[in-house]
């Protein structure tokens, strides 16, 4: 088994056990981020360019330490627009995006209890769907709608990843109606399996003919996120 993923395990274990630890100090964690995903590794020699996305997550503290949690984030790592011409329709496009859904479980444990900032070890694991979509779009600039959509290639694996972050708070709650706020920092870095998918000049068309050329990796993605959390 991977180092990774003996780590991520590990802490998930830890995050179960503090599950049946006691719970009056319990608080509840909700973040949103903005994410810049560096293809690493074999999917980085088929991807040249980051994704960026967002993010967003909720957990339960059992303690001061450790939180129990899950989350969901989007990434776009890459799109193209062509021009195309209708019989009889002008003004038409083709804009092509390649995404990555992800959902995850995560564990997280605080290396310090309180404090101004605060220190962390996150793991996760879960999910992720990689698919390519093209939308044709009327380009006029005062009817700029989407005429049709289609999903032209897809496929899902699972992720993982471990790392850690800083939160630095700017507001203090009062335990009531005002939640505790911070800025938070962090980098996590992720193993995705192997899956197939599509990059920039993976369709070409040729007349009425549609080619694709999908690559087939490991998926695995470098994330840098920086957001609010509110802690209540």
């Amino acid at each position: 088994m991977p180092t990774m993923t003996r780590l991520t395990l590990t802490m998930a274990c830890a995050a179960l056990l503090g599950a049946a630890a006691a719970t009056a100090n319990a608080q509840h964690e909700a973040g949103i981020r903005l994410e810049l995903a560096a293809p690493t590794g074999e999917f980085g020699d088929t991807v040249d360019d980051p994704g960026f996305g967002i993010i967003a997550h909720y957990a339960y503290a059992m303690n001061s330490r450790l939180s129990l949690g899950l989350g969901a984030d989007y990434v776009i790592y890459g799109s193209e627009t062509r021009r195309e011409t209708l019989p009889l329709v002008d003004d038409f496009e083709i804009e092509t995006s390649n995404n990555i859904a992800g959902f995850f479980l995560l564990g997280q444990f605080n290396l310090v209890a309180h404090g101004g900032v605060v220190p962390y070890l996150e793991g996760r694991f879960g999910g992720q769907y990689l698919w390519t979509e093209s939308k044709l779009v009327d380009a006029d600039w005062w009817d700029d709608d989407d005429v049709a959509e289609q999903v032209n290639f897809d496929d899902f694996t699972l992720q993982y990843g471990i790392g850690g972050g800083l939160k630095f708070r700017v507001s203090e709650g009062n335990g009531k109606d005002k939640p505790t706020v911070f800025i938070d920092a962090k980098v996590m870095f992720g193993q995705g399996g192997e899956a197939e998918y599509l990059t920039e000049g993976s369709i070409i068309v040729d007349g009425s003919t549609t080619i694709f050329r999908p690559s087939k990796s490991q998926t695995d993605l470098t994330r840098f996120e920086l957001g609010a959390v509110l802690t209540f």
